[in-house]
């Protein structure tokens, strides 16, 4: 277990817990005593794989969202596109058409 001393702030709590999560070291324990305030961490790297492999996950959904969003604005833009040249084609009187 990896314990670390901390200002009790949020700020610094964040800071630590994000620091150690890339590590793959899991908060499992928060103790405010006398002496001041402790975060403790799970270092055994066997049971922390997990840790890393959903961070690695969240990352690839989160670039994969990023993908899907611009895949949907893009599909809205040729659906204008479609839309606007339908109604240009259907302004062609039909005696200028020329099917061969």
């Amino acid at each position: 277990m990896i314990i670390i001393m901390y200002d009790g702030t949020q700020a610094e709590y964040n800071r630590i817990v994000a620091e150690q999560a890339k590590k793959g070291f899991p908060l499992i324990e928060i103790s405010n005593v006398k002496e001041g305030n402790f975060l403790g961490f799970d270092d055994r790297p066997d049971q922390n794989t997990h840790v890393v492999a959903l961070s690695e996950i969240d990352a690839q959904v989160k670039a994969l969202d990023s993908q899907v969003k611009s895949l949907d604005a893009q599909v809205k833009e040729l659906n204008t596109i479609t839309t606007e040249t339908k109604a240009e084609v259907e302004q062609i009187p039909k005696s200028e058409i020329n099917i061969a």
